[in-house]
C-alpha cells in the first residue's frame, strides 16, 4: 500500500464519523459544526506529544469540543477557574484529564487524587481557565458520545454562543431546571381550570419526581434555553406531551419553537389537550392540528381531547440554517434565486409568473410539498431552494439544491443537503435518495461529499442555457449504505 492509500484509508473513516456524529448532535438539538485541526497535543505512552497531522474536531456551540483521534475520542470543555474549584469532581465517572489553560501539557490531575487534592492543584496553578477532557473509545457509539456531552453540560451553567435559544436534552443534571419550568407553567396555565389547592400542589419538587419517572419510562424530554430555561416538551413516539413555557417567557415564540421541534421528530404528531383549556386548544388548531373526536375522561370535570397534525410540517435545524416548508410569502426571496441567470445556468428558466405558479402548486399546495426552503437561523432570510420530492417509485426521494448566488462557497448547500438526507432516511423511512445534475463543476463534488454514488451518465442528454449539449450525471444512495457509515447511529 503506497502513502496515498495509507493516508486515505486512515482519514476516510474519520471523515465519515465526523459527518455522522455532527449530524446526530444537530438532530439532538445541539448546534455544532466540524473542521480539521492540527498541531494539538495528545497523551501517548511516553507523555504528551504534538501531532502534526489534522484530526476532525466538532465544536458544540458554547459547550465543548469533540476530537476524533485515530485511536480514541476526546471531549474537552473549558471551565472558569472559580467553577472548576466548586465542581463535584467525584461525580465524573469516566477517565479524564485536567490542565490549566496556560499550559495544556501541565496535567493537574493524577489518578487516585481526592477531589480536595485536585482543587488544591487548580488553586495553585492560578490559570483563569481550566480544561477538562473526557476520553472515550474510538469505537464507541454516537449515543455514548451524546451521553458524555450531556454530562459535560452538567458541570455547570452552559454558556451560549451568539445569544441564540437552544433546545437540549433533559438529563438528571438539568432536571430541576425543567421541573421549575414545568411547575410554574403548569400552575399558570391551569389557573381557573383546577382548584387552587390542586394547582399549588404541583411544586418543583413534585414535578421533578414526575419528570424523572417520564425519563425512566423511556420518554425523551427537551429543555428550551433562551438563554435561561424557558420551556420544555416531552416525546414518546408520535405523542407530544408536557409542552410548557414560563409565563414570563411567553410572547417570544418559545412555544412555537418547541412545538415545531417536537413535530419534526414525529411521523404522525398527536397530543391531548384539556377541553376546558380553550386558549391552548385554539393555539394548536392555529398550528395545524385537528381534533380526532377521541376523548379521555380524567375526572368528573376534566376531559382531554386528542388532536393530530393535519400533515407533518418540516422543521430541521442545522448550526446556521432552518429547513422548513415554503409559503406564498416566500416568493420575493425565491424569485431572487430563480430569476438570476447565472444561478439558473444549468436549470430550466422560469418567467416570474411561472415561478409564482411553481411555488404555489409544487412547493405549497402539493401534498407532500415537493421542496423546502433553507432559511438563515439568525436573520430568517431565505437563501436556498431544496428539492425534496418523492418520485413515482415508493420510498425513493429526489434531492436537489439551488442557492442564492450571494451565499455560494460558504458551505450552506452541503449543510442543508446533509441534514435533509439524514431526515429522509431517518424520519421519512426513505429506501433511496437520488440526485441528477449536468453541472460537473459544482454539483458533482457535493453529491460525492454527501456519500451519493454515481450510477450512470446519460451522454449529451440535455442542452444548457448556452446551447451546448451536456452529459447528465445520475447519483444514488441506498438506506443501508447510509446507515452503514462508520459510527452512524441506527435509525429508530
Amino acid at each position: 500500500m503506497d502513502l496515498w492509500e495509507t493516508l486515505n484509508s486512515a482519514y476516510e473513516p474519520l471523515y465519515r464519523r465526523a459527518q455522522a456524529l455532527c449530524s446526530r448532535l444537530n438532530t439532538a438539538g445541539y448546534g455544532c459544526q466540524w473542521n480539521w485541526y492540527a498541531f494539538h497535543f495528545s497523551r501517548r505512552p511516553v507523555g504528551f506529544s504534538q501531532e502534526f497531522f489534522p484530526i476532525p474536531v466538532i465544536t458544540v456551540q458554547g459547550l465543548c469540543d469533540i476530537g476524533l483521534e485515530p485511536d480514541h475520542i476526546f471531549i474537552e470543555r473549558m471551565l472558569p477557574r472559580t467553577q472548576a474549584l466548586e465542581l463535584d469532581w467525584s461525580a465524573i465517572r469516566r477517565p479524564f484529564e485536567v490542565y490549566g489553560a496556560d499550559d495544556y501539557c501541565g496535567d493537574l490531575y493524577r489518578p487516585g487524587m481526592t477531589p480536595d487534592q485536585l482543587r488544591a492543584r487548580i488553586a495553585q496553578d492560578g490559570a483563569k481557565e481550566v480544561g477538562v477532557q473526557l476520553t472515550l473509545a474510538a469505537g464507541c457509539t454516537d449515543e455514548e458520545v451524546l451521553t458524555a456531552v450531556a454530562e459535560c453540560r452538567g458541570w455547570g451553567p452552559r454558556p451560549f454562543f451568539g445569544g441564540n435559544a437552544m433546545i437540549v436534552p433533559i438529563t438528571e443534571e438539568n432536571l430541576m431546571d425543567a421541573a421549575r419550568v414545568h411547575a410554574a407553567s403548569w400552575q399558570s396555565s391551569h389557573r381557573g381550570i383546577c382548584s387552587p389547592g390542586f394547582a399549588a400542589a404541583h411544586t418543583a419538587e413534585r414535578q421533578a419526581a414526575y419528570l424523572r419517572g417520564e425519563l425512566q419510562a423511556g420518554k425523551s424530554l427537551w429543555l428550551l434555553l433562551d438563554p435561561e430555561p424557558a420551556g420544555m416538551v416531552s416525546l414518546q413516539g408520535d405523542l407530544i406531551e408536557n409542552l410548557y413555557v414560563l409565563p414570563e417567557a411567553q410572547g417570544r415564540g418559545c412555544g412555537t419553537r418547541l412545538l415545531r421541534f417536537a413535530v419534526s421528530r414525529c411521523r404522525r404528531p398527536r397530543l391531548w389537550v384539556l377541553s376546558s383549556n380553550q386558549f391552548a386548544y385554539d393555539w394548536y388548531i392555529r398550528n395545524g392540528f385537528i381534533p380526532t373526536g377521541k376523548k379521555k375522561v380524567l375526572s368528573d370535570s376534566l376531559v382531554e381531547r386528542e388532536l393530530v397534525r393535519k400533515e407533518r410540517a418540516m422543521y430541521i435545524e442545522t448550526p446556521r440554517l432552518l429547513l422548513r416548508h415554503f409559503t406564498m410569502e416566500d416568493f420575493p426571496a425565491l424569485w431572487d434565486i430563480l430569476g438570476d441567470p447565472e444561478t439558473m445556468a444549468h436549470v430550466a428558466r422560469y418567467t416570474q409568473e411561472e415561478a409564482r405558479e411553481f411555488l404555489r402548486t409544487f412547493c405549497v399546495e402539493r401534498t407532500p410539498p415537493g421542496a423546502c426552503a433553507a432559511v438563515l437561523r439568525e436573520s430568517g432570510q431565505l437563501i436556498g431552494y431544496l428539492l425534496c420530492n418523492q418520485i413515482d417509485a415508493p420510498g425513493i426521494w429526489e434531492l436537489g439544491w439551488i442557492f442564492n448566488r450571494r451565499f455560494w462557497r460558504q458551505g450552506y448547500a452541503y449543510e442543508a443537503a446533509a441534514a435533509l438526507t439524514d431526515h429522509l432516511f431517518r424520519d421519512q423511512g426513505a429506501h433511496k435518495v437520488v440526485a441528477e445534475t449536468e453541472d460537473a463543476l459544482r454539483s458533482l463534488p457535493l453529491m460525492e461529499k454527501l456519500g451519493l454514488r454515481r450510477e450512470g451518465v446519460f451522454r449529451q442528454h440535455c442542452r444548457s442555457q448556452d446551447g451546448q449539449w451536456r452529459d447528465l450525471f445520475w447519483y444514488g444512495l441506498l438506506r443501508e449504505e447510509y446507515l452503514a457509515e462508520p459510527g452512524r447511529a441506527p435509525a429508530e
